[in-house]
């Protein structure tokens, strides 16, 4: 079988838009947050996520050991925040406006944004040079009044306009 180049590859995928998030656990006291747009729903019953999580991150042997977390779903005023916690430089929580989550207190949901889902870790996968995480969703809350972060060609954009057919449900 021929392969696909990685710059064609990851040109085709860029077609796709995604949202994006922001996990979050902890490890004893520490706590951990990393930038995730590879994020989907799986199933209403029971009511599952998945995300990959690159194997080289700095923060793997910490989402491979952890049990809990919660996604948070940026939304389109969090950029800095998807920044933040996508960087390589351990600049922590200073200046980060989180409360505790509500089933998972040891996890941080991140305020303004557009839905957090507290989970616990049902099973991990590995596939190819990333680990598919499959979560169990036991709490879930959307802010409807806020637009969702998007990804999208290498680069971040707002929902915009709805389509004239469209209306919000």
């Amino acid at each position: 079988m021929q392969g696909v180049d990685q710059e064609t590859f990851r040109r085709c995928v860029g077609c796709f838009s995604t949202g994006v998030t922001v996990v979050t656990t902890h490890q004893g006291e520490k706590h951990y947050g990393v930038t995730i747009n590879s994020f989907a729903s799986l199933s209403l019953e029971p009511p599952l996520i998945l995300f990959s999580l690159d194997n080289a991150s700095r923060h793997m042997p910490v989402f491979s050991a952890a049990q809990t977390l919660i996604v948070n779903v940026l939304s389109e005023e969090q950029f800095s925040l998807s920044e933040h916690f996508a960087s390589h430089n351990d600049a922590g929580w200073k200046n980060i406006a989180y409360r505790d989550g509500t089933l998972i207190s040891a996890c941080r949901v991140l305020e303004n944004a557009a839905a957090h889902l507290e989970c616990h870790v049902e099973t991990r996968h590995e596939g190819g040079d990333h680990t598919l995480f499959i979560c169990r969703v036991l709490q879930a809350h959307s802010d409807e009044a806020r637009s969702p972060l998007l990804y999208y060609r290498g680069r971040y954009c707002t929902l915009g306009a709805l389509h004239p057919n469209e209306t919000r449900k």
